[in-house]
């Protein structure tokens, strides 16, 4: 993209960016070399990894792949990326993953949307009406809460549902060059990932 085109960063990455880009890649690399994950808490932190590298890739960004775009959509044909979601590859676990941005502007509860899903990757032990309800509220909060650089993850439990909501934060000097708006650290989306057991598939019939 012509953005990018010359583009020279005379600022070193920082120390801070640097160490979550290597444990992005040690947490997809353990991923890989285990049969699957013992609790919720894992499957989450390891789909994060993987989304939060796709939005920090700049190798993307030249490219012209820009937002949602960067996500995969399944894990058919040419929508795989990078290996896939970690969390869709699950046996023990349903999972389902949502972004809410504001088309790249500035991260308000006032304009937020739904900017992607990805479907469930089977089907769950939960009935539905037990799963917690994330509406506009819970969203808003989330946008609020993530104002700070120091926020942690907002987390709700229900039964044996674990949702977990991280902001996708603007996180090198070039992100600025079409989020002209922000500062290195601000957030730019929420991700919403929900996990529960997965159904058994029946036995064989007497």
């Amino acid at each position: 993209m012509e953005e990018y085109s010359g583009f020279r960063d005379t600022h070193a990455p920082s120390k801070v960016v640097e160490r979550v880009e290597m444990i992005a890649v040690t947490v997809m690399a353990l991923c890989a070399l285990q049969a699957d994950f013992r609790r919720p808490e894992d499957v989450v932190t390891a789909m994060d990894a993987y989304y939060q590298s796709q939005f920090a890739d700049l190798e993307l960004a030249k490219a012209g792949i820009f937002g949602t775009s960067r996500v995969e959509s399944s894990e058919i044909g040419h929508h795989r990326r990078q290996g896939g979601d970690p969390g869709y590859r699950s046996e023990a676990w349903v999972t389902t993953v949502s972004l809410f941005g504001c088309r790249g502007e500035s991260l308000k509860a006032a304009t937020l949307s739904n900017r992607y899903r990805r479907l469930p990757n089977g089907t769950s032990a939960v009935e539905p009406e037990d799963f917690p309800k994330i509406d506009e509220g819970v969203l808003a909060s989330a946008v609020k809460r993530f104002a700070s650089t120091k926020a942690k993850p907002l987390v709700i439990r229900k039964k044996d549902v674990f949702v977990e909501i991280r902001p996708v934060r603007l996180s090198k000097r070039e992100c600025l060059s079409c989020h002209s708006w922000a500062k290195v650290g601000d957030p730019v989306a929420l991700m919403l990932y929900v996990v529960s057991p997965k159904k058994k598939a029946a036995g064989p019939l007497p």
